[in-house]
């Protein structure tokens, strides 16, 4: 087995689906470039 990248996408490790709410602290500029399927109808707070 060999280590690194699972090709699992992050939205489904992180179980983000479409109407989620998310609260966010500290977001780094870069963060919604580390997703490459991000659902089009989720909330964000700040």
């Amino acid at each position: 087995m060999s280590a690194g990248y699972s090709g699992t996408p992050l939205t489904k490790k992180m179980v983000i689906k479409s109407g989620n709410t998310l609260l966010f602290y500290n977001l780094h500029d870069y963060y919604w470039n580390l997703f490459s399927d991000l659902p089009e109808n989720i909330k964000e707070l700040n």
